[in-house]
């Protein structure tokens, strides 16, 4: 399908940024469209439509426009029901919401990844609920372990917001499932997930994948998606550049390529606790059976750990 993408450039319906067109993005067989415009979104339609039936293909539709696989989606401020589209003489549905290389695209203005956000922290609560209940018997440092491996992949994370609430309401939901899988209170301090998991916080993981991500747009061979970079970094109205603005002034630096995420804990422990954490690493390693203290029972050790962690 190739040829598609150069007829429907070559037509010049469709968005275009910095005499750059970006009126059609395909992967594989999964083609999106972008026109400002009705009129112009209906004749790049037909572009396709012409283009299937000239090389024997066809894009699926129904008579019931909730069968059809092809939808159309609208963003705007001011809500108001766009008229309907064709595509081989059968309308096609509006929603506003979408499933595009598995992630969810909703037409909020706001934030169009959020319910993406909400979806997938969902399953990992879910995964990871599954992961405590099938290895109940394990260590805790296995399923701490096949939980990062298995369960912290979270496609797409790079183009969620990291201000938002949902965002912390997905740090928050990463830190009870390593108490809990560390046998420890749910109310336990923050400043110990790090240091007793032993592995690097999810929240400063995914902010190292945004990192990465601009950078690797930033010297991309594709010119597109650098205009495409450059018009958003630093407009704070798209989630990229919100993001680029709150990582900036999190690490005090000027770029975004000199952030050190590892410089800065999750956490910090605070002056005079450090002795916690040593106690209470001791503590889980005994009721693992690595190590046996004669003088308390599993009870008071529980006891003092919870102390420890709580107060």
């Amino acid at each position: 399908i190739d040829d598609l993408i150069k007829t429907v450039r070559k037509n010049q319906d469709g968005c275009w940024i910095n005499d750059n067109y970006v009126g059609i993005i395909v992967y594989a067989d999964d083609i999106v469209l972008l026109s400002p415009s009705l009129d112009g979104l209906q004749n790049m339609i037909n572009s396709c439509s012409d283009y299937a039936r000239n090389h024997n293909l066809a894009f699926s539709t129904d008579d019931d426009p909730k069968k059809s696989k092809t939808k159309c989606m609208v963003f705007q401020k001011i809500k108001r029901d766009p008229r309907k589209l064709e595509l081989n003489g059968k309308d096609l549905p509006w929603v506003n919401a979408i499933k595009h290389l598995g992630s969810t695209i909703t037409n909020d203005v706001d934030c169009i990844t959020k319910q993406d956000l909400i979806e997938k922290r969902a399953i990992y609560v879910s995964r990871n609920n599954e992961l405590c209940q099938e290895f109940f018997f394990a260590h805790h440092r296995t399923k701490i372990w096949i939980n990062n491996v298995y369960n912290t992949s979270f496609y797409s994370s790079p183009l969620w917001d990291i201000t938002s609430k949902h965002y912390t309401k997905l740090e928050k939901s990463w830190n009870v499932s390593q108490r809990i899988m560390m046998n420890l209170p749910r109310t336990t301090h923050r400043f110990f997930i790090e240091p007793l998991t032993k592995t690097q916080h999810i929240g400063k993981s995914l902010k190292k994948r945004f990192v990465n991500f601009v950078c690797k747009v930033k010297e991309s061979e594709k010119c597109v998606l650098r205009h495409m970079l450059y018009e958003i970094e630093k407009d704070c109205r798209s989630t990229t550049g919100k993001n680029i603005r709150a990582l900036l002034l999190e690490y005090n630096e000027i770029k975004l390529s000199e952030i050190d995420i590892q410089s800065i804990a999750y956490k910090e422990i605070p002056k005079g606790d450090e002795w916690k954490i040593s106690l209470v690493n001791e503590i889980i390693e005994t009721t693992s059976g690595d190590l046996e203290v004669i003088e308390f029972t599993n009870d008071q050790l529980k006891e003092i750990s919870e102390l420890a962690c709580i107060n």
